[in-house]
């Protein structure tokens, strides 16, 4: 009976907890829409001139823009799915390149970016190796 009225409480607690404003437990089960931030790692950093790449994840793409001050030009196809490729123009170097909307930052882990062709200033194609792209919040 002790163990029934423990159970019960904590039930109660939980529940309460969960429902209560600006709940934790609400933010893990229903996601945090927001931002987060693709960073880009190149070994040529300001003579790359051109990366085509896909971004996906566990829900879809909402929105993409680029870091204020970038100088980048940014193509984009259809968002909306769990899946979005991505064409940024311009002097790349290391640090952010791209800005996506998303329905849960807090699972900003499970989001990976792809990249299919990076090309130099003179938009020669270059070998992948060395490149690499982050995801934060």
């Amino acid at each position: 009976m002790r163990r029934l009225l423990w159970t019960g409480f904590l039930a109660a607690t939980v529940a309460g907890t969960a429902t209560c404003g600006d709940s934790r437990v609400l933010d893990v089960v229903k996601g945090v829409p927001g931002e987060l931030t693709l960073g880009f790692v190149t070994p040529n950093s300001g003579a790359d001139g051109a990366i085509l790449l896909v971004v996906k994840g566990p829900a879809p793409i909402t929105s993409a823009s680029l870091p204020v001050g970038s100088g980048l030009r940014l193509f984009a196809g259809p968002l909306g799915a769990d899946s979005a490729k991505f064409a940024l123009t311009g002097t790349l170097a290391n640090g952010p390149i791209l800005v996506v909307g998303v329905a849960d930052v807090n699972r900003v882990a499970s989001y990976n970016v792809f990249i299919r062709q990076v090309a130099a200033n003179d938009y020669t194609l270059r070998s992948l190796t060395g490149y690499g792209v982050t995801v934060s919040r």
